[in-house]
């Protein structure tokens, strides 16, 4: 299925009212609604297509897009691969009827991401960056978003590597997603505006100071660590991005990835599929605050990626943007599996 990000609060509210309910509740709901509903015996969507193909149709129909009318601004922090437009999905089939309702209801939040933003979130999110939410507001998501598979999180460095992502991932334990996505962007890692290296740890809480080892344990209140609060998670992907003149140093975090294995709730752990790392690169425009990011050449810096088998974005450029505007970017996604643990016989 091809990934989508949505923002669920900047849905309309039909499409918000299906969530504001616990599972048991939706099941009686569904019972309700259908116990009251026309058969619609005559409709061949109902008498001639098979259930599994239906879905197919009510999913493909409500998976979300990208809204042409509301773009992002291209230099903004939040202007990326996936994210140069909001997005979003139309609810209009579930007002169709109620049997289409009760087969429906339950599909957007299970099919499209539920998207956060740590500070810098764009224009349609309001206050959706975490920053904003307090904890009961936080709890009321948990509880709103019973059915949400998919989370993905724009995060700062400070906020993942402080206690607040410890927070965050006790209050979504009761929603259970099963997928959970953190991106890491240019912009995110520490003192990233003065060109300082970028380290990551997630064995380590606070600030990254030298790496940890394969065979050292998860520190208690480490990100690393937190993940085990999410009773469910299935898989788990980090995605990095920093400019192509620090390269060297992303792949430095990532040639360490491999000895990353995430402990879980219950017997399982979170292993490297290396066969799904993926390396992709971008132009975007220089931020004002990018003033003392010292690359000239970005163009030069795309050929480089490319030589070296990065998968690169096309993105339109703007003819009159001159070129030592423009910056090169290089994102690596890595993707994380639970797998029970293995115990020696």
């Amino acid at each position: 299925m091809t990934v989508f990000s949505t923002c669920i609060s900047s849905l309309n509210p039909l499409f918000r009212s299906v969530y504001a309910q616990s599972a048991c509740e939706s099941a009686v709901m569904t019972s309700n609604i259908l116990e009251n509903a026309d058969p619609q015996s005559a409709s061949p969507l109902f008498n001639r297509i098979p259930a599994e193909i239906r879905n197919e149709v009510f999913e493909h129909a409500l998976t979300a897009y990208d809204d042409k009318t509301k773009p992002y601004q291209n230099g903004s922090y939040c202007y990326r691969p996936g994210h140069r437009y909001a997005h979003k999905v139309d609810t209009n089939l579930l007002l169709t009827c109620r049997r289409i309702y009760a087969e429906t209801k339950d599909i957007p939040a299970s099919i499209n991401p539920y998207t956060c933003w740590f500070e810098r979130a764009p224009p349609h999110a309001g206050k959706q960056g975490l920053t904003r939410l307090s904890t009961e507001n936080t709890a009321a998501v948990t509880v709103r978003h019973r059915g949400l598979k998919y989370v993905h999180i724009h995060t700062q460095q400070f906020w993942l590597c402080g206690s607040t992502f410890g927070h965050f991932t006790r209050l979504w334990k009761l929603a259970s997603p099963t997928h959970l996505k953190l991106t890491i962007r240019h912009s995110d890692w520490y003192w990233w505006e003065n060109e300082e290296e970028i380290a990551l740890d997630p064995k380590k809480s606070g600030i990254p100071s030298g790496y940890s080892n394969a065979s050292d344990t998860f520190a208690p209140m480490s990100w690393g660590s937190e993940l085990q609060k999410m009773e469910g998670l299935k898989v788990f992907q980090l995605e990095l991005e920093t400019v192509e003149m620090k390269k060297d140093e992303l792949d430095a975090i990532v040639a360490r990835a491999p000895g990353w294995q995430f402990p879980l709730h219950g017997d399982q752990i979170m292993v490297l599929d290396e066969r799904k790392t993926q390396r992709t690169g971008w132009l975007g425009h220089r931020l004002a605050r990018h003033a003392k990011i010292s690359e000239k050449h970005p163009f030069a810096a795309k050929e480089r990626l490319v030589k070296g088998g990065v998968i690169f974005e096309d993105m339109e450029l703007d003819p009159d943007i001159a070129e030592d505007q423009y910056l090169c970017y290089y994102v690596v996604t890595l993707t994380w599996n639970a797998r029970a643990i293995q115990l020696n016989a």
